[in-house]
C-alpha cells in the first residue's frame, strides 16, 4: 500500500494534466470530441481543420519529422508525408504522396508529385476499372505513359521482362525466359486476329516485305501438321540446291524430300531417286487402254464465271484403265457438297505417253522388219517389186 501510495503522490501532476485534457476533449458516452461537444459519429469524431486538414499524425513543430495527415473538403483523403497550407506541402523530409476520394465521380484516386504540384497517377473508378497515368476509363485496365518513348507497362519473367509499347511505342512480348513460351489464345475454337488490310506480319523479322513474311531458322521452314491424322506433316522450305547458288522452294513430308520448284523456270521436280524405290518392274503394254481414253473440251461449273472452257481427261473414266494415277478424296469436306472427289495425277500421262509411243515403235520397228524380210525373198524369186 505504502508504495502504491507513494507512486500516486510522484504521478499526480501527470494525472491531472491527463483528466484536464478528458474534461476539454468533452467525453461523452465514451466518445471523445474534437471541435464538438457532441462526439456521435465515432468514438473519436474531429470537427473543424485547418487549411482542409483535420489532423495530422507525427511531424513534429520544427516540421522536421514525417507523418500522416487527414484532409476534408471537396476532396477528402490521406496525405503520406503530405497536408494542405493552404496549397500541398510536405510535413518532414522526403517524399510525399496523397490518396483522394474524387467527390464528383466517385473514383479513389492515387497522385504522387511531379515539381511543385500532384499528378494523378492511378485510378480506381466505382465501376472497377483502373486507370494509370490517364483519365480515361473505357476498359478494366487502361495504361498509358506521361512521356514518349517510355514504356507503358512491363511484365516481368524469371528473366526476362515484355513491353507494351517500349522505345518507338513497339510491343515486345517474351517468355519470361529462354526456351519458353508464349501462348495467344489456346481455348478450342479461339480465333486470332493480327493486323489489318494493310498490316504486314513479319516471322523472324521485324521488316516483312509482304503481307506474311518467314525468315527461316536454318533451314526449316513453315510446317503444316495434321493433329487428327497422327501428326503428320508437310514442311515448305527455301533450300539450296546441289549445282546452283540460288534457293528453290522444296516440299518435305514427314521430314522427307518429296520434291521442289526449280528458282529459274518454276517447274516442280519431285522425287525420282532409284534408291527410294522397290519392287520395280516393267510395265505391261498400255496402247490398247490409251486408245480407249477419250480427251474431252469442257468447263468447270464452279469459279467459272467465264465459262472457260479447257481440255483434258474425266477422273473416272482414267481410273477405270490407270487406278494408279487417281485419287479419291475421303469424306471429309471438300468445299463441294457431294464426297469422294475425284482427282488425276496428269503427270503420269508423260510416262503413259512415252510408253504408248515406245509400244508403237516396236510396232513400226517390227512392220520395218517384215517389210524388209518379204522384198528379200522377192528379190530371191527375182520378181519386180514396186519402189
Amino acid at each position: 500500500m505504502q508504495f502504491i501510495k507513494r507512486t500516486i503522490a510522484r504521478k499526480r501532476p501527470l494525472l491531472m494534466h491527463i483528466l484536464f485534457m478528458c474534461i476539454g476533449l468533452n467525453s461523452l458516452a465514451q466518445n471523445v470530441g474534437i471541435g464538438t461537444t457532441t462526439p456521435t459519429l465515432g468514438r473519436l469524431q474531429v470537427n473543424g481543420s485547418i487549411n482542409n486538414v483535420s489532423a495530422i499524425f507525427g511531424g513534429s513543430s520544427a516540421g522536421d519529422g514525417t507523418g500522416l495527415s487527414i484532409q476534408v473538403g471537396a476532396s477528402p483523403g490521406i496525405g503520406y508525408n503530405q497536408y494542405l497550407n493552404p496549397g500541398s506541402a510536405a510535413i518532414g523530409g522526403g517524399s510525399r504522396f496523397r490518396q483522394r476520394l474524387d467527390m464528383a465521380t466517385g473514383a479513389m484516386v492515387f497522385e504522387a508529385p511531379s515539381a511543385e504540384t500532384f499528378i494523378r497517377r492511378l485510378t480506381i473508378w466505382q465501376g472497377g476499372n483502373v486507370s494509370v497515368n490517364t483519365l480515361e476509363n473505357n476498359a478494366s485496365l487502361f495504361v498509358t505513359t506521361e512521356f514518349p518513348g517510355r514504356t507503358t507497362a512491363q511484365f516481368r519473367g524469371t528473366t526476362y521482362p515484355s513491353y507494351l509499347n517500349q522505345a518507338g511505342a513497339s510491343t515486345y512480348i517474351n517468355g519470361g525466359k529462354l526456351n519458353s513460351k508464349v501462348f495467344i489464345n489456346d481455348l478450342p475454337l479461339g480465333n486470332v486476329y493480327l493486323g489489318s488490310d494493310t498490316n504486314k506480319i513479319g516471322i523472324n523479322t521485324s521488316t516483312p516485305a509482304g503481307i506474311l513474311h518467314i525468315r527461316q531458322y536454318a533451314n526449316r521452314g513453315m510446317l503444316l501438321v495434321a493433329p487428327v491424322y497422327g501428326f503428320n506433316n508437310w514442311e515448305f522450305a527455301a533450300y539450296k540446291n546441289l549445282t546452283d547458288p540460288a534457293a528453290d522452294m522444296y516440299t518435305f513430308y514427314n521430314g522427307n524430300y518429296k520434291g521442289n520448284f526449280f528458282y529459274l523456270d518454276g517447274l516442280y521436280y519431285k522425287a525420282s531417286d532409284r534408291r527410294l524405290k522397290t519392287n520395280i518392274k516393267t510395265m505391261l503394254p498400255v496402247i490398247n487402254k490409251v486408245m480407249k481414253l477419250a480427251a474431252v473440251e469442257y468447263e468447270m461449273i464452279y469459279d467459272n464465271p467465264t465459262q472457260k472452257k479447257t481440255i483434258g481427261f474425266i477422273a473416272q473414266e482414267v481410273k477405270k484403265y490407270f487406278p494408279e494415277i487417281a485419287s479419291t478424296s475421303g469424306n471429309e469436306k471438300t468445299g463441294y457438297d457431294f464426297d469422294n472427289l475425284e482427282a488425276m495425277n496428269y503427270d503420269g500421262f508423260a510416262t503413259l505417253a512415252i510408253k504408248a509411243i515406245q509400244e508403237q515403235q516396236q510396232v513400226i520397228k517390227n512392220l520395218k522388219a517384215r517389210i524388209n524380210d518379204v522384198k528379200n525373198r522377192l528379190q530371191q524369186l527375182q520378181l519386180p517389186t514396186d519402189k
